[in-house]
């Protein structure tokens, strides 16, 4: 009994220690460094790329087909063996993707890499401040809206008048209408003169013109035409980059959605416009500050038009850069997600007119467990006290500023 008992403790000693020895492993440095071993690796043509592996392991690599230097040496499919804990180079010549298997003695798995090449690629910083229109020209009539005039008197001219709900207005007095501060303005202009004012609309392809007196309203404290009305704009954003060739260009960094619907929006008519930051609104705690930008509809500003919106911005092609302000670095590598880190780098916006001034951020943080690609993978600290006295951080309006860090 006694030598039964003994053995057990005996087994459950070795068990105790085993499991110990299993949990210094997984907690150790060099198994942190395993279990991120990456098993899809993106790379440019030419660029040589450093992996780490973390264990004490001597490895032997196969890849699928020719083309991958490791260490710098080029072989057929075996690549012959690596020291796991020195880490190794790799790198390709040629865009493609490639299997890479990693064995001990060529027999046991221990990890796969997908690594795919893709051609290198230079963009062109951007910065400048954009408008985002989401149709050419016009103001689209969503209601009615009652106006209170100073005798008490509730009225809807544009509704008397015969504007309905759908109704496109795309005129006033035989001049276009671009937007709705545009169609605003220029009520408040003819109900001073006291002259009722001639509305262009579209309706189900027909183009009608309709007469309307606009009405005083006392809680506004302007003239109205009784309308609930939605323009064209989306608001202001930031140019990310542009290919100095194709001329594709990313901006924005989000989504554009529908006004008060959150579903993404139609863009198939959108197009990019000039703008400028008047001035910057700095946020409070619970209200965002942004930037106020004038935007510049008229046909001699647009800048290029939106072939896709997408999680991560707008995408398109620019027919002309932003007059007047060029961003202050020449074109550059663009980065991969695994080239981003923790540490300093540079943000390009505009804070006043239509200058991209170059401002000190830190990095804090990257997911790197972030295996999708995801609008929010990295965390940002402004560090740059102009940028922090002038707008309190980061604020609505600057999505889609580019940053710079390491020439990329």
């Amino acid at each position: 009994m006694t030598g039964v008992g003994s053995g057990s403790r005996r087994r459950g000693e070795i068990g105790v220690l085993l499991c110990l020895l299993l949990l210094g492993l997984f907690l150790s440095p060099g198994w942190r460094t395993f279990a991120a071993f990456p098993r899809h690796l993106r790379v440019f043509e030419g660029e040589v790329e450093e992996v780490l592996f973390g264990l004490p392991l001597r490895l032997h690599v196969l890849v699928d087909r020719p083309g991958v230097k490791v260490n710098g040496a080029m072989a057929g499919q075996s690549l012959g063996a690596i020291d796991g804990r020195q880490g190794f180079r790799l790198a390709a010549a040629q865009a493609g993707s490639y299997r890479l298997r990693f064995s001990l003695l060529g027999l046991l798995p221990v990890r796969e890499l997908v690594l795919e090449v893709i051609p290198g690629l230079e963009v062109v910083p951007g910065g400048q401040s954009i408008g985002i229109l989401l149709r050419p020209s016009g103001v689209l009539v969503l209601g009615h809206r009652p106006l209170e005039t100073p005798g008490g008197r509730r009225v809807v001219p544009g509704r008397d008048a015969g504007i309905v709900p759908g109704d496109l207005i795309v005129g006033m007095n035989g001049r276009p209408v671009a937007c709705e501060q545009d169609l605003l303005s220029r009520v408040d202009e003819a109900a001073d003169q006291g002259t009722p004012v001639r509305i262009e609309v579209t309706r189900d392809g027909r183009t009608l013109v309709l007469l309307v007196d606009p009405g005083y309203d006392r809680n506004t404290g302007r003239h109205s035409l009784g309308l609930q009305l939605r323009d064209g704009a989306a608001g202001v954003g930031t140019l990310s980059f542009y290919h100095p060739t194709s001329r594709i260009f990313t901006a924005l960094g989000h989504v554009v959605t529908e006004s008060g619907a959150g579903r993404p929006a139609d863009t198939s008519q959108g197009r990019i416009v000039e703008a400028t930051v008047a001035r910057i609104r700095q946020g409070r705690r619970g209200h965002p500050g942004e930037k106020v930008g004038e935007l510049r509809p008229e046909a001699g500003t647009i800048l290029g038009s939106i072939d896709r919106n997408t999680p991560f911005g707008i995408v398109g092609k620019l027919e002309r850069m932003p007059a007047g302000h060029a961003a202050p670095f020449p074109s550059m590598p663009l980065a991969l997600a695994h080239q981003v880190h923790p540490g300093r780098a540079s943000m390009l916006t505009v804070l006043d007119g239509r200058t991209v001034e170059t401002f000190e951020v830190e990095i804090v943080r990257v997911d790197a467990r972030q295996r999708q690609p995801s609008p929010k993978g990295i965390t940002l600290r402004v560090t740059d006290r102009r940028l922090l006295e002038r707008s309190g951080g980061i604020v609505q309006g600057m999505s889609g500023s580019p940053i710079v860090q390491g020439g990329r």
